[in-house]
């Protein structure tokens, strides 16, 4: 991947505040899928911070922000764009019902219970809590090596830190108010968009789903 220095400073205040925002959990290493979420963030911020954001985010993560997809970029974009032009507020549940048949029960009950951990959580915190266990236990219980438990591993440390990522970008802390709420929900709806895409189309599929949502987002209500 390529880096500016936007991205660099990024990376270390993001090091400096995010252990005061989140405690220590279980070690996010024990997911083999851990740099998934790690290399997720790096991409959103660096599309964050491209010139033109009328260009889609699919064409820019290679162009600008060094991604390598293993094929051309047009055809990329043609086969992600329809995957990141979403509709914001979509459960993960629902966004995965059309790959049902790639899961098991157990599996797919891991992105029904995203949707329960974030219509729980009042702050973040409480909800990287609740999925640093959840991810435990899919470390405990799934294999990386097959495709539908990456893709769960995946979902899973991409949430993470798509939820740390997006909590600073509104510049929410500690417990939410009541007049802070609006702001965490919107907060919520694109970290399902990120690890739902992810699950469903890897890095482009989740930054591209992440950054489209956001955009949305943005514009119904700007933070």
């Amino acid at each position: 991947m390529k880096y500016n220095s936007s991205i660099t400073r990024f990376l270390l205040l993001s090091a400096l505040a995010l252990p005061a925002m989140f405690p220590a959990h279980a070690s996010a290493a024990e997911n083999p899928m851990d740099s998934v979420g790690v290399a997720h963030n790096l991409y959103l911020e660096c599309l964050a911070l491209s010139k033109d954001q009328t260009i889609s985010p699919l064409r820019r993560i290679v162009d600008e922000c060094g991604y390598d997809p293993g094929m051309p970029t047009d055809e990329l974009v043609a086969k992600y764009q329809p995957l990141i032009e979403i509709k914001p507020g979509v459960s993960m549940r629902d966004r995965m019902m059309e790959y049902r048949d790639s899961y098991d029960d157990y599996e797919f009950s891991f992105f029904v219970r995203v949707d329960e951990i974030f219509a729980a959580a009042r702050n973040p915190a409480e909800a990287d809590a609740a999925l640093a266990k959840l991810e435990q236990e899919a470390v405990a219980k799934l294999r990386a090596e097959d495709p539908a438990g990456r893709a769960v591993l995946s979902m899973l440390s991409t949430s993470r830190h798509s939820l740390r990522y997006w909590s600073a970008h509104a510049g929410i802390q500690g417990q939410v108010s009541a007049a802070r709420w609006p702001k965490w929900i919107r907060v919520l709806v694109v970290v399902v968009a990120d690890g739902a895409g992810v699950a469903i189309g890897g890095l482009p599929g989740g930054a591209g789903a992440s950054t489209m949502a956001g955009a949305i987002l943005n514009e119904l209500d700007p933070p």
